[in-house]
C-alpha cells in the first residue's frame, strides 16, 4: 500500500476515534466506571480532540485526491468496526460472558437502539464525504471544558 493510502486510512480512523471521543463525553459514558479509570479514558478522549485535525491536514498536504480520502474513510469504518467488536468478543470469551444473552442484549442497546452509538459515531462520518470538510469545522472542543482531569 503506498504512504498516501496508509496516510488516507489513519485520517480516517482519527476522525472516527474523534467522534468516539465526542460521544463518550457528551454521553458521560464512563461515568458508572472507577475513578481512576474514568479519569483515563476521559483524559484519551480529550486527547483524541485535541489533535482532530493533525492526520487530516498531513494528509492534505501530501495529497488532496477526494477519492483516496473516502476510500480511506471506507476502510477505517471497516477497521475500526472489526477490531471494536473483535476485541468485545476476546474480552468476553476471556470473562467467561460471550454467549451472556445480557451481555449482547446490552450491546444492541448500546449500538443501535438506546445509545445509538452506531449511528451517532460511525454514521455521523457523513461530514467527512463533503469535498470541503475539515475537522476543525466540527466545533468540539467545548467538550474540554467540561472534563476535569
Amino acid at each position: 500500500m503506498s504512504l498516501n493510502f496508509n496516510l488516507a486510512i489513519a485520517a480516517g480512523i482519527e476522525h472516527l476515534t474523534t467522534l468516539m471521543a465526542e460521544f463518550a463525553l457528551e454521553t458521560d459514558l464512563f461515568a458508572e466506571a472507577e475513578p481512576e479509570l474514568k479519569q483515563l479514558f476521559e483524559w484519551h478522549a480529550l486527547e483524541e480532540l485535541e489533535h482532530k485535525t493533525v492526520l487530516y491536514d498531513v494528509l492534505q498536504n501530501a495529497t488532496n485526491n477526494y477519492l483516496l480520502r473516502q476510500v480511506g474513510m471506507f476502510v477505517a469504518h471497516i477497521l475500526i468496526l472489526l477490531f471494536l467488536n473483535l476485541g468485545l468478543a476476546m474480552l468476553l470469551y476471556q470473562d467467561r460472558k460471550l454467549f451472556d444473552r445480557k451481555v449482547w442484549q446490552e450491546f444492541i442497546e448500546f449500538w443501535l437502539t438506546k445509545d445509538k452509538f452506531l449511528y451517532k459515531v460511525l454514521f455521523n462520518a457523513r461530514d467527512y464525504l463533503r469535498k470541503d470538510f475539515h475537522p476543525s469545522q466540527n466545533d468540539n472542543l467545548f467538550l474540554i471544558d467540561r472534563v476535569k482531569v
